[in-house]
């Protein structure tokens, strides 16, 4: 709350004073931002909440070479990939090998049943390897045949 006090004070002579009011123009001062600025145009790019994820190659995780019959290798295996449905994975190798390719399935594993040669000429490593639809090619995997003579 306020208040006047009264002072004590001696009386002095009152002295006038004189004070003139008076209206401004507003157009040459600064105006706060918002009433007359044009609206800032959208931004034209768009802010990237998550980066996409980095394309990688395709791995082949399991692969190996069973003799299941007297000449007869069965070649199985699995590829790990973002869409693996139809990779075709290819062989090489021992002879017998070279040059055979085996189609992936919906889940990324491959089988191949061949006949080797028993008379050691196929006896050695084989390979396999794939490449995704980005051309990345997979790992180089290895196993080894020994076929009963």
């Amino acid at each position: 709350m306020f208040g006047f006090l009264k002072s004590s004070r001696s009386a002095q002579p009152n002295r006038f004073r004189s004070f003139k009011l008076g209206l401004e123009e507003l157009c040459p001062r600064a105006m706060p931002s918002g009433i007359d600025d044009p609206p800032a145009p959208p931004n034209s790019e768009p802010a990237v909440v998550a980066p996409p994820p980095a394309q990688t190659a395709p791995v082949i995780d399991n692969f190996d070479a069973i003799e299941v019959g007297h000449g007869l290798y069965k070649i199985t295996g699995h590829v790990t990939a973002a869409n693996v449905n139809g990779m075709v994975v290819n062989f090489a190798g021992i002879p017998s090998i070279n040059g055979k390719t085996a189609v992936c399935d919906a889940n990324g594993n491959f089988t191949l049943v061949i006949a080797v040669r028993t008379d050691g000429s196929d006896r050695g490593g084989i390979s396999a390897q794939t490449t995704d639809a980005n051309g990345h090619q997979s790992n180089l995997a290895l196993a080894f045949v020994t076929p009963t003579p």
